[in-house]
């Protein structure tokens, strides 16, 4: 180590040079970094829903669908129907718009409006199973253009588009833009408005906690460059890498910010101290000091917190295993440059004039005696703890059971969100936001194939949380009724042609997503009157009972099936993830302190800052999400640390002959400061996330507060409490 050391010190130049020109290399190329909205795109291809949905799209085209909802107290009059009906034909114009369908597209409905007084028009369109309450609400206050989007189609060129035709043709109507195309466009537009919100505000935090910290400009300047470059590094690597920005990814620059000042701030607190009580040696030798004794500690904490961050990769969202990649990467450069750099800079910067204020001194004096008295009251009262924090556990672990799961990204944002005002009006009066298709795979000419689908249609109307069905056998029963006959489907092959080619000469368009051109598959669209993945995944369980066995439907699939998938994935990837992680960072401990019991007792704080974390969760209604999943994995890798510390210094003090007692005390006064900096500076770090426009974002910027203050209090209270009732030793007597 004093071989290294003796280097930085001695070429701080080359250091700092090589240094900057990484980041600044590397953080040239994120401007090139592209943003990628689909929440669809988060998830492996190979997935069975995201295959089944595949193969829906290349049977039917695109499943993509756009609604625009008109609303007036007005609505039937001609003047409100004539803006729909103008804007509709717009629509049908643009390039990717597979199929348009709105009311007043329907055979003789504008001639009506003429013809028929409101009450008389109402009563006809009540008969119409094709429109009431899917192309008009149930009370005549809104009407929808529904829009089919092809899959290939570019969506925010597209939804821009279709607001452009709407203010282009203005009327009395409010209009509320609804569907994924929408939703996805929305996110698109708050994930980079995050991510310019994060990261000033992350860095003036920082900046504010660095000088509460340490009162002079090295104090905050050192950490804050280092965590800049390891952001520019982070993600620099994005476009390179050939990935994009996503919702998740809005994380990086927080999690560096949290993160990667920790070993910088390590170094430079050493180096004030070691500067007040040897304030006759050069800053080269303190520095070289410094570096010589905290390069093991802090290559130990950054080391285990990379080992957390990368159990990451083996979450089921690619973009939350692009995180751990990138965030492993960043921390690492950070790790490095403040064993390096910030040394580097220390020689070159510090002329030997700094002196710490009178203010640090004695707010340092305060903390030092408030921890003092916590060791003593720790010593004294072991056992009294231990128990108390095992009733708090076990009062926290029964909340577990109660932990909701979601993945739905119409829950990214709050109930007064445009988002999920749109949801609630399209499942209360418009049949259902998500969609199941049920595929149907069979002689369509036939008509007992076409009563089976029928059959199965009725069946699954009746299930819960389901709102309106489509097939191309529902579309048969309503040209009969037109037709003036009864709502039942054609019983001969010749009738059942009639029919089709009726279809054929008018718009045939109207049912390409409801049946193949050659007549061999169909497919049931089910809508769902809810957004709860529970009840999606209710009814897809129920649909996929219903057609288990039978020949003529071979599956199942559509976007909201992507979700239900999504649900066990998610729960799945949790439990492997956590245990991954804990059994890496409990056997990187053992090796560090070549201890088996030193591993053993670092896992149990970390155990229960996990079931604190989860029971809260559940007590609290936070749902386990795409973004809260991933915090057991970073709470892990970074509380980690701070039992790292305390076993460090109590390991060296139990060495020297003293007691647990007082190897306690002496390590808490040691580090117990430090520790608290630390963990108040992730805290503060992730702090900014509750501003984001994201749900999950912000209940995650919560849940690591507690994770952390959690993992802290382990460090402070519950692992001395252990040391000092099993008189552990955790070194070997030479």
């Amino acid at each position: 180590m004093k071989k290294f050391s003796d280097y930085i010190t001695s070429n701080p130049y080359k250091i700092i040079v090589l240094f900057a020109l990484i980041s600044i290399g590397l953080g040239a190329f994120l401007p090139m970094a592209q943003v990628d909205p689909d929440v669809q795109n988060m998830l492996p291809e190979n997935m069975e829903s995201r295959v089944a949905l595949k193969k829906i799209e290349t049977f039917f085209g695109g499943t993509k669908m756009a609604m625009l909802l008109f609303t007036s107290d007005t609505l039937l009059s001609e003047k409100s129907m004539s803006r729909i009906a103008s804007i509709a034909e717009k629509v049908k114009t643009v390039k990717g718009v597979q199929q348009v369908n709105s009311i007043t597209g329907f055979p003789g409905f504008m001639d009506s409006l003429k013809t028929k007084t409101s009450e008389e028009l109402k009563s006809k369109l009540k008969s119409l199973d094709m429109v009431y309450g899917r192309m008009i609400s149930k009370d005549f206050r809104t009407a929808s253009i529904i829009i089919s989007l092809d899959s290939a189609a570019p969506e925010y060129e597209m939804t821009k588009k279709l607001r452009e035709i709407v203010a282009g043709l203005p009327g009395d109507e409010d209009v509320v833009f609804g569907g994924m195309p929408f939703v996805n466009e929305i996110i698109q537009d708050d994930i980079p408005k995050d991510m310019a919100l994060f990261m000033p505000a992350g860095i003036i935090l920082m900046i504010l906690f660095l000088f509460f910290c340490f009162r002079e400009a090295k104090g905050v300047v050192m950490p804050l460059v280092v965590v800049v470059m390891s952001i520019l590094v982070g993600m620099g690597l994005i476009p390179i890498l050939g990935w994009k920005i996503q919702m998740v990814t809005i994380l990086l620059p927080v999690i560096l910010i949290a993160i990667a000042n920790n070993y910088g701030i390590h170094i430079v607190s050493r180096y004030q101290l070691e500067k007040k009580e040897n304030s006759l040696r050069t800053n080269r030798e303190i520095a070289s000091k410094v570096v010589s004794e905290l390069t093991a500690p802090v290559l130990a904490t950054g080391l285990t917190t990379v080992a957390g961050l990368l159990c990451l990769v083996t979450h089921i969202i690619i973009p939350a295993g692009q995180l751990g990649i990138l965030s492993s990467i960043g921390v690492v450069f950070a790790l490095f440059a403040s064993l390096l750099f910030v040394p580097a800079l220390l020689v070159i910067t510090d002329k030997n004039k700094d002196k710490t204020s009178e203010s640090v001194n004695s707010e340092l004096s305060i903390a030092d005696k408030f921890i003092e008295k916590a060791a003593v009251v720790i010593t004294k009262n072991s056992g009294k703890i231990l128990l108390l924090v095992v009733a708090f556990t076990v009062v926290a672990a029964i909340g577990i059971k109660y932990i909701r799961v979601d993945s739905n990204p119409v829950n990214f944002y709050g109930p007064d969100s445009d988002i999920v005002k749109m949801s609630k009006l399209i499942n209360s009066e418009f049949g259902g936001a998500q969609v199941i298709s049920i595929i149907a795979e069979g002689d369509l000419n036939n008509p007992e194939v076409l009563q089976k689908i029928d059959n199965l249609e009725s069946r699954i109307s009746e299930l819960k949380n389901v709102g309106n069905t489509m097939s191309i056998a529902r579309v048969l029963k309503s040209i009969s009724v037109v037709g003036g006959g009864k709502s039942e489907l054609p019983k001969t092959y010749g009738r059942l042609q009639q029919y089709y080619s009726g279809i054929m000469m008018n718009d045939p368009a109207s049912v390409s997503s409801l049946m193949t051109f050659d007549r061999k598959k169909a497919q049931i669209m089910v809508q769902i009157t809810s957004e709860s993945n529970s009840a999606i995944k209710s009814v897809k369980k129920e649909i996929d009972a219903l057609i288990a066995g039978d020949t003529l439907f071979p599956f199942s699939g559509g976007s909201a099936s992507i979700f239900t998938e999504l649900i066990d994935k998610v729960v799945s990837g949790q439990v492997f993830t956590l245990i991954a992680s804990l059994f890496i960072i409990t056997f990187l401990v053992m090796i560090f302190f070549k201890s088996f019991v030193a591993g053993l007792i670092s896992f149990i704080p970390l155990a229960i800052a996990l079931i604190f974390l989860f029971g809260f969760m559940g007590y609290s209604g936070v749902t386990l999400d795409i973004s809260t999943a991933m915090l057991s994995s970073i709470m892990i890798g970074v509380g980690v640390d701070y039992t790292i510390h305390f076993l460090w210094k109590y390991r060296d003090e139990r060495s020297k002959g003293n007691s647990s007692e007082n190897a306690v005390t002496a390590s808490l006064k040691m580090v117990g400061r430090g520790i608290v900096f630390n963990a108040l500076s992730v805290v503060i770090g992730f702090s900014v996330l509750i501003l984001s426009s994201f749900e999950p974002i912000k209940f995650f910027g919560y849940l690591i507060a507690l994770s952390i203050s959690t993992c802290m209090i382990g460090a402070l209270v519950i692992l001395p409490a252990i040391c000092v009732k099993f008189n552990l030793k955790l070194y070997r007597e030479r």
